[in-house]
């Protein structure tokens, strides 16, 4: 579940617990394009991980209401999750 809020989104996980993800809400990004290593990336929780074992070597964003796969080795921006 996401809550709106103003350049931040509040994610409840499974487990209920929340975490507040970020990102720069003025930029649009594509897949390809690398994130500023200030930009706060998550986990994917355990639950992905198990049902998607690829996932869990990747970190996501939450940015205009959009969810982006990045690789954290190299900021780069891989895939758009739809939901």
């Amino acid at each position: 579940r996401i809550v709106d809020q103003p350049r931040e989104r509040v994610i409840v996980d499974q487990w209920g617990r929340e975490r507040v993800v970020t990102g720069p809400t003025e930029v649009d990004y594509v897949v390809g394009d690398r994130i500023p290593a200030t930009v706060q990336l998550s986990t994917f929780p355990e639950r992905t991980v198990r049902e998607v074992p690829a996932m869990g070597g990747y970190r996501y964003m939450t940015v205009n209401n959009r969810v982006l796969v990045i690789d954290p080795v190299s900021n780069t921006v891989v895939r758009e999750i739809d939901r």
